[in-house]
């Protein structure tokens, strides 16, 4: 492997410098390693704070790293090895930009807060250079009410502008070795596995930091501003990106997807499939209608619109009825004392009310367990309302809720596999009942009334696994 020595130039630079560039709208927020605004610093007022007395009291603070964009669009424009970098930061000269901050972000914008007057310098002595031509220090007490900037005296804010700061500048940086730099400086600190996660630049990223900021409103009333910055909402999008693609929302298949995009990019994201993106975007719009006190429901709410869609070709029509729906029988569930059994033996509780189950977002079969107890209560009424519509085809593997109706009717109510009567409020209830073909659909049976029936869902999986170990014997 080929490792390309990334060029750099360091600088001190006075605060006054620092934050003339700010003014001058010279810096280009680069999302792909930086989370929030130019405007706004992550920092609480308590961050702020500290950075402002380490300043004032002499204490070096750590290196600012931007990347010069003159700089590096010249080297690769005389290179010729990488037309996506030149181009990139070709638009950003072009946008009139000079830097691209890759870190230290919270602190500049913290140097132009300082300067409005929103940081209060914690009180106490501070020994300040006296600038002229006497070499004397001035002794100052700073004293609470009178220790923000516009109530400092002259000498504090002259010592506060000179103050240098270490600014490193890349100049040979590709697109993605910027997302490289930001995780090295970040290698030993704590980031969130979002925030690695979307420092290597792809569409997706994009795509995904879009939605967030397109549905804003609607994920500020489902996430609070520091959750949001930490990147949460970014992940609960790309989570429901991630299941829909592949049935999977774990660390190990988000990382995958974000480092491999390519299989969303034609399918899910592209303008061939609206079914996706019409729906995702419906739902983000939708949500913010109620308070989510649990994301894992909110979650639970779209894994049901995704495999309505992929397992049995059924279609939200109304989004927002839905949700309504879902969400009222929500609050009655997490409410309610009564429990369940534990499908996963492994867990230490095994008993636990529906609040219980929703804490065990992680474990895949406690997740599908759940989501069935709200569908089985829900889906009935869904239909009915039109609120959920499946598409009828002999070809589809799934039968449609008016044949399981009809089915139900053909057999007077009774499963024919175990003779048990099967209530009518059940009907839709497939963790207890379930529309099975009498000839196997991988053998080239057909979804219709003459091949199907509406039996017991316990005696259907014990049917699969007879029909799966004689065909494993035939094999053998």
């Amino acid at each position: 492997m080929n490792f390309t020595y990334k060029e750099s130039e360091e600088n001190l630079m006075t605060v006054k410098e620092i934050i003339q560039v700010v003014k001058d709208d010279d810096i280009f927020l680069e999302e792909s390693y930086q989370v929030g605004t130019l405007e706004a610093s992550r920092w609480g007022l308590p961050e702020m704070a500290r950075f402002f007395w380490s300043i004032m009291s002499g204490y070096n603070p750590s290196t600012i790293v931007w990347i010069d964009i003159q700089k590096s669009y010249e080297y690769f424009l005389n290179a010729g090895t990488d037309d996506d970098s030149m181009n990139y930061y070709k638009g950003l000269l072009k946008d009139g930009y000079k830097y691209i901050t890759v870190d230290g972000n919270n602190r500049t914008i913290t140097l132009v807060d300082i300067v409005a007057g929103k940081v209060a310098l914690k009180p106490g002595h501070y020994s300040v250079p006296e600038f002229g031509e006497k070499s004397t220090k001035f002794n100052i007490q700073v004293k609470k009410g009178s220790n923000k900037f516009n109530k400092l005296v002259q000498p504090l804010i002259a010592c506060f502008y000179s103050r240098k700061i270490r600014v490193t500048t890349y100049i040979n940086l590709s697109v993605d070795d910027g997302g490289v730099v930001f995780r090295a400086i970040n290698d030993g600190m704590k980031l969130s596995d979002h925030q690695t996660r979307q420092s290597h630049a792809s569409f997706l990223a994009d795509w995904v930091r879009d939605m967030r900021k397109k549905y804003i409103l609607s994920f500020k009333k489902v996430f609070t501003d520091g959750v949001i910055n930490k990147l949460n909402a970014d992940e609960f999008v790309a989570k429901c990106l991630s299941y829909t693609v592949s049935k999977d929302s774990s660390k190990s298949t988000l990382d995958t997807l974000y480092k491999n995009p390519g299989a969303v990019s034609n399918k899910f994201l592209s303008k061939s499939d609206d079914w996706f993106r019409s729906n995702i975007k419906s739902f983000f719009k939708e949500m913010g209608t109620y308070k989510w006190t649990s994301k894992t429901a909110l979650f639970d709410a779209w894994v049901l619109v995704s495999e309505w869609k992929q397992e049995r070709d059924t279609k939200v029509q109304d989004m927002k009825a839905y949700l309504a729906i879902y969400y009222r029988e929500l609050i009655s569930l997490s409410n309610s004392k009564v429990t369940y059994e534990s499908p996963c033996s492994k867990l230490q509780e095994q008993v636990m009310d529906y609040a219980g189950l929703l804490t065990k977002n992680l474990n895949p079969k406690v997740s599908e367990f759940r989501r069935n107890i709200i569908l089985g209560r829900i889906e009935r009424k869904l239909v009915d309302d039109g609120i959920i519509v499946q598409q009828e085809s002999p070809n589809n593997r799934f039968f449609t809720t008016n044949q399981k109706m009809e089915l139900w009717e053909e057999q007077d109510g009774v499963c024919p596999g175990t003779g048990e009567y099967i209530p009518m409020a059940e009907i839709f209830d497939h963790t207890k009942w379930q529309a099975d073909h009498k000839d196997p659909f991988d053998n080239g049976g057909r979804t219709t009334i003459p091949n199907g029936q509406l039996v017991s869902a316990k005696w259907n999986n014990q049917k699969s696994n007879k029909v799966a170990w004689q065909m494993k014997r035939i094999s053998v």
